[in-house]
């Protein structure tokens, strides 16, 4: 059976065997941030390069502090050795003309539109998971609570546990 992966995967395996697939991201603002940090917590990915025009972008300032290469213009980080995917978040039409027409054979590019679906829906898929969290430890102090409460009649006398009637 023939491969169906780009050649340049061929070089970067991540743990376990599975493909590791480098981005480059071009925007940091609150967009790039957010795809930053759900990409340094993705396995099987590794940002390679990050870069917006503002120094100060708080995606710039996290890429630092992991280690990622920063740069203020797009030739840098379009032309990074091994980039696999240009993940585009600058909304800005020409930047978006420029990585479309000047993309490297062999680098898949998202653009801004597909990029904030994708995080759309990890987003809800965190909160869904945040959510789930809450109720199981909502579910285990209202256990507890049950176990300690007790019903007593008119005179104040013990009765039974409320977690003793249920069953």
């Amino acid at each position: 059976m023939q491969s169906v992966m780009p050649e340049s995967y061929g070089d970067c395996v991540a743990q376990g065997g599975g493909v590791m697939v480098r981005v480059g991201i071009v925007g940091a603002g609150k967009a790039g941030t957010s795809v930053l940090r759900m990409l340094l917590k993705s396995p099987g990915v590794t940002v390679a390069a990050i870069c917006d025009i503002n120094p100060d972008a708080p995606g710039i300032a996290m890429a630092r502090e992991a280690g990622i290469p920063t740069f203020r213009d797009v030739l840098p980080v379009h032309q990074s050795p091994g980039v696999d995917v240009l993940v585009e978040v600058t909304g800005d039409p020409e930047v978006q003309r420029f990585l479309k027409t000047h993309i490297p054979e062999g680098v898949s590019l998202l653009d801004a539109v597909a990029t904030r679906l994708m995080v759309s829906i990890i987003e809800a898929s965190e909160q869904l998971h945040a959510v789930k969290e809450m109720k199981e430890e909502l579910a285990a102090i209202l256990n507890c609570a049950e176990e300690g409460i007790q019903v007593v009649d008119a005179s104040g006398a013990k009765l039974v546990g409320l977690s003793q009637r249920r069953t």
